[in-house]
């Protein structure tokens, strides 16, 4: 494996911004619910996320998420707002 290549999703974050985001701010999380999107954590089931704390990017809208699949998040706003980054 070439020492430049970045094996996970918050290594890969962390590479094309050069360091300045926070590979503690990368989590893990499941649908729990399409419509109305619902997103628990996965270390931290009793953490849900709703539209009022997601962001969800236009790509992922137009594909659209189903109950059971995993998706990475990443915190921002100190943890109070989530933006999904990518289904996992």
């Amino acid at each position: 494996m070439d020492e430049n290549e970045a094996t996970s999703i918050s290594e890969l974050i962390k590479k094309i911004a050069g360091g300045t985001i926070s590979t503690n701010n990368i989590y893990e999380g499941n649908v729990i619910s399409s419509n109305p999107l619902k997103i628990t954590l996965v270390n931290d089931t009793k953490i849900s996320l709703s539209s009022v704390n997601l962001a969800v990017p236009k790509r992922i809208r137009n594909e659209g998420l189903n109950s059971g699949e995993k998706v990475f998040l990443m915190s921002y706003n100190n943890g109070k707002k989530f933006y999904i980054l990518d289904k996992a």
